[in-house]
């Protein structure tokens, strides 16, 4: 009785369990979707105003990390709008 899987048993398993992780991958890809694509929905239903942009600017910044020197931009807007 030989314990130890010949090499196309090995092959199948992980074929298997290939598989199972690429079909877990896809479920969890879907389940996102799907839930985006829901939040999108509603968001189409929110209450909307006229407004106007009032000024922009945009910061830049220099950072120091692990990683060396970064420029970082922030953007800045600023807006006005009246809710009836």
């Amino acid at each position: 009785m030989n314990f130890l899987p010949n090499n196309n048993q090995s092959e199948m398993i992980c074929f298997g369990l290939s598989a199972l992780a690429f079909g877990f991958f896809g479920i969890f890809l879907l389940i996102y979707y799907f839930r985006t694509k829901k939040k999108t929905k509603k968001s189409m239903t929110w209450p909307s105003v006229e407004g106007k942009i009032t000024g922009q600017r945009v910061e830049r910044e220099e950072v120091f990390d692990d990683d060396g020197l970064r420029v970082v931009y922030r953007p800045e807007v600023y807006y006005h709008y009246i809710v009836d």
